[in-house]
C-alpha cells in the first residue's frame, strides 16, 4: 500500500471518529434532552386538555345551578345551590377583583412550594358564550418537581380557573431549570341574582 493510500486512509479513519465522538458525546445526549422535553410538553397539554374539559363541565353545571337556584328562590327563597354555585366562583363584584383574588390565591401557593415568581400582568378579558374571563399571565421559575406541584394545584382547585396556555422552556445547567409562562382565566359571571 503506497503512502499516499495510508494517509488517505487515516484521514478518513479520523473523520469517521470524529463523527462518531461527535454522535456520542452531543448528537445523541441532546436528542435525548429534545425527547424528554417533548414528552413533558404532552403531558403538560394533556393535562390542559382535561382542564379545558373540566372548565366546559362547570359551565354546564354553572348553569344548571343558576337555574336551579333561580326556581329554589322563587318557590321557599333556598339558596343551597347558589351558595354551591358562589362556592365555584371567585370572589369579586367587577372582574378585575375578580383577577386580584385569583392572583393572590395564585402568588399564596407558588410562595408555599418554592415556585420562584418573575412577573405578572393582567390580560385584557375574554368571552366565554355569555361570560367574561378575566385573564392573568405569570412568568415562573422552577424546576419539575414545582411544575407538578403547580399542575397538581389546578388539577385540585374547586374554582372556576383554567389554564388558557402554557409554555415551559428549558434552562440547561440552572438550579431552577424551567421557565415556565402561564396564562389563566378566571370565570366571571357577574350579579347571581340576575
Amino acid at each position: 500500500m503506497s503512502k499516499r493510500n495510508r494517509e488517505l486512509l487515516l484521514v478518513l479513519a479520523a473523520i469517521i471518529m470524529g463523527i462518531a465522538v461527535w454522535w456520542v458525546y452531543f448528537y445523541a445526549p441532546r436528542q435525548e434532552q429534545i425527547s424528554e422535553i417533548q414528552s413533558e410538553t404532552e403531558l403538560t397539554e394533556m393535562k390542559i386538555r382535561s382542564h379545558r374539559k373540566q372548565l366546559k363541565k362547570l359551565k354546564r353545571e354553572i348553569e344548571d345551578l343558576k337555574e336551579a337556584a333561580r326556581v329554589e328562590a322563587e318557590k321557599a327563597g333556598g339558596v343551597g345551590k347558589e351558595e354551591a354555585l358562589k362556592r365555584l366562583l371567585v370572589t369579586g363584584r367587577t372582574i378585575e377583583e375578580v383577577n386580584a383574588a385569583s392572583q393572590g390565591a395564585f402568588q399564596e401557593f407558588i410562595s408555599e412550594h418554592g415556585v420562584d415568581f418573575k412577573s405578572y400582568k393582567e390580560l385584557s378579558p375574554s368571552k366565554w358564550g355569555d361570560y367574561k374571563v378575566g385573564r392573568l399571565q405569570f412568568q415562573l421559575s422552577t424546576d419539575t418537581q414545582g411544575l407538578s406541584d403547580l399542575l397538581a394545584y389546578f388539577d385540585n382547585l374547586e374554582k372556576a380557573i383554567r389554564i388558557d396556555r402554557l409554555t415551559i422552556n428549558y434552562r440547561r445547567g440552572k438550579k431552577a431549570a424551567l421557565i415556565v409562562n402561564l396564562h389563566l382565566g378566571t370565570l366571571f359571571v357577574g350579579d347571581l341574582e340576575k
